[in-house]
């Protein structure tokens, strides 16, 4: 009897993709910005890392981790990803294998957690509390980026269940359009329908009222997992 390849089921992949690409922004802030891609007209899902005006270190949920920018360097196989991201300590060894990848060293300690990094550990921080929901807990960039594959005008109207965000990405664009407005913002989705948004600058942006500065309840002494809590209390 042939033995079937292994295939983590998708919350696992989204939560472990979460949780690789924060840990590894953990490491190293300065590399890049995170954004949700689908190259090759759709045919891929990546958290990847956006830097220097192009997509770089891309881990994909259907396939492997890849520095996309240096095809001398081999990726990080399917296997290696999903299979020994449950393993015990297997995540500090693929995160191990990614900071090698890019050629830079484990900083020790790690430095200060920015503005991105604490939204993305939020996320996934609330990503991983939902993992065993039999709803399915989805986490979406307000840019859908398919290399012209898709609908951005699906994406914009989640922007309009959130007044406060709309008009953020609103003043994005018209200050500063080298900030990728619609890039800024995250998506959570419960049964494919957005419950709250929030800003890689930490701001958290409920459906009504004025958003919120993670990063101010963070420096006072705020923890991720209550910060964490308090948004998911308003599902």
């Amino acid at each position: 009897m042939n033995e079937r390849p292994f295939q983590p089921s998708p919350i696992i992949r989204e939560c472990l993709s979460w949780k690789l690409a924060t840990e590894f922004m953990r490491r190293h802030p300065e590399y890049g910005t995170l954004i949700e891609a689908h190259p090759g007209g759709g045919q891929y899902d990546c958290l990847a890392f956006y830097r220097n005006g192009k997509m770089s270190l891309a881990i994909n949920r259907v396939g492997s981790i890849t520095l996309l920018k240096d095809g001398s360097m081999p990726p990080i196989d399917f296997t290696q990803v999903w299979q020994r991201g449950l393993e015990e300590s297997g995540i500090e060894r693929v995160l191990n294998e990614m900071s090698e990848l890019v050629r830079l060293p484990v900083p020790t300690p790690l430095p200060s957690t920015t503005r991105e990094t604490l939204t993305n550990r939020v996320i996934t921080m609330i990503m991983c509390a939902m993992i065993f929901d039999k709803r399915v807990w989805q986490c979406f960039n307000g840019q859908e980026d398919t290399s012209g594959y898709g609908d951005q005008g699906k994406r914009d109207k989640w922007f309009d269940q959130f007044p406060a965000a709309r008009e953020q990405r609103r003043k994005f664009e018209t200050e500063n359009s080298v900030k990728l407005p619609r890039y800024q913002f995250w998506f959570i989705h419960r049964n494919q329908k957005p419950v709250t948004c929030l800003s890689k600058e930490a701001f958290w942006y409920p459906r009504t009222g004025s958003p919120v500065d993670l990063m101010a309840k963070y420096r006072k002494d705020a923890t991720i997992e209550s910060l964490a809590a308090s948004i998911l209390a308003t599902f």
